[in-house]
């Protein structure tokens, strides 16, 4: 049973990069691989980042996972906006893998509200990140 043991040696599950397939697995709560199975066996936190193209991150459907997902008490980090792999400009790039350290560190402590989206930013680098028992996927 290895993904209930990695679900619970977790102590923050980072989904990275969290396409919108595996964005749309896990919210509806399907456990067809190790991935998806670790979300719900986990008690730990869980950090989505999305990576996508700029359509595919701006349908609607994948803007209701993302939702869902939030308000399941799961941390959407991201995206980033700009130049992406197809060609296309605009929201879907995932963050840089550098800030994942900080935001993951700064996990528990909140520290800004984005005013134009339902989901939450974190951000500060913090020494707790590099002890961290994070578990990326």
């Amino acid at each position: 049973m290895g993904h209930i043991e990695l679900g619970k040696w977790a102590d923050l599950v980072i989904l990275a990069p969290a396409t919108a397939d595996l964005i749309a697995r896990v919210a509806a709560g399907m456990a067809n691989d190790l991935v998806s199975t670790i979300c719900l066996a986990t008690p730990a936190p869980i950090a989505v980042l999305p990576a996508m193209n700029q359509q595919m991150y701006r349908v609607a459907a994948t803007q209701h996972n993302l939702d869902v997902l939030a308000s399941r008490g799961m941390l959407i980090w991201g995206p980033d906006s700009g130049s992406q792999a197809c060609g296309d400009v605009g929201p879907g790039r995932m963050l840089d893998p550098v800030d994942h350290c900080g935001y993951g560190g700064s996990t528990f402590i909140p520290c800004q509200r984005s005013a134009t989206s339902q989901h939450h930013d974190y951000g500060g680098p913090d020494a707790r990140a590099a002890r961290s028992g994070a578990l990326y996927l």
